[in-house]
């Protein structure tokens, strides 16, 4: 018993070597149909082959199985509204590889980067957030981005750089933020009036704070609001903007030339989940959405969304998607063409 001991002690030293290997493991996401099809029937031909021709032959299979593996870059825009209960979070994919997170927070979800974030993030093959975004200083907008910053976060989800609202940053909540950032190595930035991130052809443009803004005890009021322009396609999203940030944003959509002022916006994020105090009339004939998305929890104390909201929304003529009804909500694009998915539908 004292030898099958030591074997076991060997196979374990073995197999934390191989864990703390680079490379160790490789993030495929989850496949396509076809591509699971195709793998299966090249793995039975390997078999079979590996049975009677040998093993030099059949290690041909190999290459083309380790290619599906490997996940294709698309020419697509994908923004992916997760359902986080009652909070934010958004998953941006854009053309090529890079992959931005706008928000990821819950009040009612319990270790959110763990059950919701980390499990999107793998399905779709995404190993590093390129930029997180969070909007503004509430819990339901960054508790997931803070879990991924922990230094006990045993995930394998990395975040490259982290963006701030362009504001006083003394606030305990952002204070903290960097500090666990700082610690991981992860650069940190702020968003003001006029910054622009472009990639592959996809604009996003932030229109609100504006860095002279004098902050209140309102962490609403600053809320980082970005438009996303790619081709024909224009998305606004507007954390938990009210009031003053409003009145602003309505003044930069409609000023002279602005085509957005024109042909209005494909989709809308509502602001502040629904709330009655957000996303006036005003706003709305400015901004004149498609498609509204609420994010929110089901039967969550706030009563968000406001049924003045809803019928502010339904009354501009603008389709209303929630998370409590839809689950996790997707929009592709090319930029010319949308398509549009629903979790739970």
């Amino acid at each position: 018993m004292g030898g099958v001991n030591y074997i076991l002690e060997f196979y374990e030293a073995v197999c934390r070597i191989g864990a703390s290997l680079p490379g160790k493991s490789i993030l495929t996401g989850r496949p396509g149909v076809i591509t699971i099809a195709s793998f299966l029937i090249l793995l039975i031909l390997f078999i079979r082959c590996n049975k009677q021709k040998g093993r030099r032959i059949s290690l041909l299979f190999m290459i083309p199985m380790l290619l599906f593996l490997i996940p294709q870059p698309s020419n697509n825009l994908q923004v992916t509204f997760l359902d986080v209960g009652q909070g934010d979070g958004i998953i941006i994919k854009l053309p090529g590889k890079k992959t931005i997170m706008i928000d990821g927070g819950s009040s009612s979800v319990k270790k959110l980067s763990k059950y919701r974030l980390e499990p999107f993030l793998k399905y779709q093959g995404i190993s590093a957030i390129d930029y997180a975004i969070v909007t503004h200083g509430d819990a339901d907008h960054y508790s997931g981005i803070l879990e991924f910053l922990e230094k006990d976060y045993k995930g394998s989800i990395r975040i490259k750089n982290l963006l701030l609202p362009g504001v006083d940053l003394k606030d305990e909540t952002y204070a903290n933020l960097i500090k666990k950032a700082g610690a991981l190595g992860v650069r940190v930035s702020v968003l003001n009036t006029g910054d622009t991130l472009s990639q592959k052809g996809v604009s996003i443009k932030c229109l609100w704070p504006d860095k002279d803004f004098e902050t209140d005890s309102d962490k609403n009021s600053h809320s980082v609001v970005l438009s996303l322009k790619y081709g024909e396609f224009d998305m606004l999203l507007t954390g938990d903007l009210e009031g003053e940030g409003e009145v602003r944003i309505i003044e930069q959509i409609t000023q002279a030339g602005s085509m957005v002022a024109i042909n209005g916006y494909e989709v809308l994020k509502v602001a502040h989940h629904g709330s009655k105090y957000s996303t006036n009339s005003e706003f709305l004939k400015a901004v004149s959405p498609l498609y509204s998305i609420i994010s929110c929890g089901i039967d969550n104390s706030y009563g968000h969304p406001h049924a003045e909201t809803v019928a502010r929304l339904k009354e501009s003529g603008s389709q209303t998607l929630k998370t409590t009804d839809s689950g996790a909500v997707t929009f592709i694009t090319d930029g010319k063409s949308m398509k549009i998915e629903e979790w739970l539908r």
